[in-house]
């Protein structure tokens, strides 16, 4: 698929517009998420050039071109690798991506190698993307694989910068098990700096958005001078703890 000039479609991927080079029988053949796309793509195209027939032929003469601006270049040429081969080069940097684009284009053999191969390199610092990217693609193996290595090592989990990017969801689901390795006040902590984190755009998250992590903390495990931490904490910044 390297080879523009024997080409009929070409994708412009990312905010640089990164051109790949295709040919429609191939995609439509081993994605129907690709064919489908080349079918509305190419409707258009007709649609807009009927008006004059030269014009027409002309316009089919050249490469479909179809634009992936939110795509990121380098998870979408392991996507091509994989349609063209069936087999795919995957790296800790993109991994992510090549499951989210995987999921995007319904291509299960793809989703599922990618799932092997984030379960395989789990770790403390990607635990919690692992963990949000199982939650929101649907992908139950992925969500339970990296939820067992959260609680086995919490400690070193709610240090890494992917614990603040948990949705308030997620972090009520771990926050749930009964098998978290830290202690009641750590936790009432780790929830602390989530919060404080924010969402992404430089503000503490609202107490909506901390309901339902909130509401899984087990207070009552808490001694006296524990409890009166973090009632001082409470005061001293914002009011985490109704």
């Amino acid at each position: 698929h390297s080879c523009p000039f024997i080409s009929d479609v070409k994708f412009l991927v990312g905010a640089s517009r990164r051109p790949f080079a295709a040919h429609r029988c191939i995609l439509s053949v081993r994605c129907d998420a690709f064919r489908s796309m080349l079918a509305e793509a190419r409707a258009g195209r007709r649609q807009s050039t009927s008006e004059s027939a030269s014009s027409a032929s002309m316009v089919a003469e050249q490469p479909q071109q179809l634009v992936l601006a939110e795509t990121n270049p380098e998870a979408f040429a392991a996507v091509l690798e994989f349609v063209y081969t069936n087999c795919v080069t995957l790296r800790p940097q993109t991994a992510l991506s090549v499951l989210a684009c995987a999921v995007e284009y319904r291509l299960e053999d793809l989703k599922r190698l990618c799932c092997e191969y984030l379960t395989d390199s789990l770790s403390s610092q990607n635990a919690c993307e692992l963990l949000q990217a199982g939650s929101s693609f649907g992908l139950p193996e992925l969500r339970q694989r990296a939820g067992d290595f959260i609680e086995r090592n919490a400690a070193a989990v709610v240090k890494s910068r992917g614990f603040a990017g948990l949705s308030a969801d997620t972090l009520a689901g771990v926050l749930a098990s009964d098998q978290l390795m830290l202690d009641e006040l750590e936790v009432v902590a780790a929830v602390r700096d989530w919060a404080a984190a924010g969402g992404g755009n430089g503000s503490p998250r609202t107490p909506e958005e901390t309901r339902a992590p909130v509401r899984q903390l087990r207070l009552g495990l808490l001694s006296p001078q524990e409890l009166a931490e973090v009632e001082a904490e409470n005061d001293r910044e914002f009011r985490l703890i109704p």
